[in-house]
């Protein structure tokens, strides 16, 4: 959850999520390092966003031998082909969930309320 948080509240709060088998994955990892670069590095993302592309990171999480969550995060500043290609949830919205856990949003107002 800490990586999922991680990518929300810098910039990724875009995503869509699913489930696949372990011997699936490589070809599902293939398809969004072509159609989203996931793989790309700290400065090729800068790049991006300089030239108003948007950037997307992939998150996994092998849950089982034979079964693998995952979590595609896409920038919401610039045009990005996930934005077409999928169907986006906004996380500030939607609660991301994983097992029993989910992300929610806090106000200030109510981090103050809990101190």
């Amino acid at each position: 959850m800490q990586r999922i948080s991680d990518g929300v509240t810098r910039g990724y709060p875009l995503y869509c999520d699913g489930s696949i088998s372990a011997e699936k994955l490589p070809r599902l990892v293939d398809k969004f390092r072509i159609n989203y670069q996931v793989d790309a590095d700290k400065n090729s993302r800068a790049y991006r966003q300089r030239k108003g592309l948007g950037n997307a990171k992939l998150i996994l999480w092998k849950k089982f031998d034979d079964l693998v969550l995952w979590w595609l995060f896409v920038s919401e500043n610039g045009e990005h082909a996930a934005r077409d290609l999928e169907t986006l949830k906004n996380a500030r919205k939607d609660r991301v969930r994983c097992d029993d856990f989910e992300l929610v949003l806090l106000t200030k107002k109510m981090l103050q309320n809990r101190v």
